[in-house]
């Protein structure tokens, strides 16, 4: 019993220890994730111009984007082609761009300003920071070579 409190409480500090107090505060002014953009770390890939993202200076290739209205639903997904993206809308006009697909319906982003967390779609993002004089969130880089930034209101 002793054990299991011990690591509660354990747990508990780790989660507060992530998040700066400044980080918590910043969460606090956003008023809702506009977009979602999740780039490859590696800057060694050939793709369409039009798929670059410029963050601090430095061009990261975009896999996909996310665009979401101030309740948090998805209102545009983007999926990278060869040649740029591929315009997914939730009220497409027919031979513009290309409607939803059943799964992209559920796309859905939210902030826990009581926890400092994002959640996306499900997936609870705790270790996130924000980019100084921009209206941005970078979540570090995962296993498999991408990054998030969130852009916000």
């Amino acid at each position: 019993m002793k054990l299991t409190l011990l690591f509660v409480i354990a747990c508990i500090a780790n989660t507060f220890a992530q998040l700066s107090p400044q980080a918590l505060d910043s969460l606090q002014q956003v008023k809702y994730i506009k977009a979602k953009y999740v780039l490859l770390a590696s800057q060694n890939i050939s793709l369409a111009p039009s798929r670059l993202y410029t963050l601090k200076g430095e061009k990261y290739y975009g896999e996909y984007v996310t665009k979401y209205d101030h309740r948090g639903s998805a209102l545009e997904f983007y999926s990278g082609g060869s040649e740029g993206y591929i315009p997914h809308k939730r009220y497409s006009t027919y031979g513009k761009d290309l409607p939803f697909e059943a799964d992209m319906y559920e796309y859905h982003i939210k902030i826990d300003k009581k926890h400092g967390t994002i959640i996306d779609n499900g997936e609870t993002h705790r270790n996130f920071h924000f980019i100084k004089g921009e209206k941005k969130i970078k979540v570090p880089t995962n296993s498999q070579g991408r990054f998030i930034i969130y852009e916000y209101l």
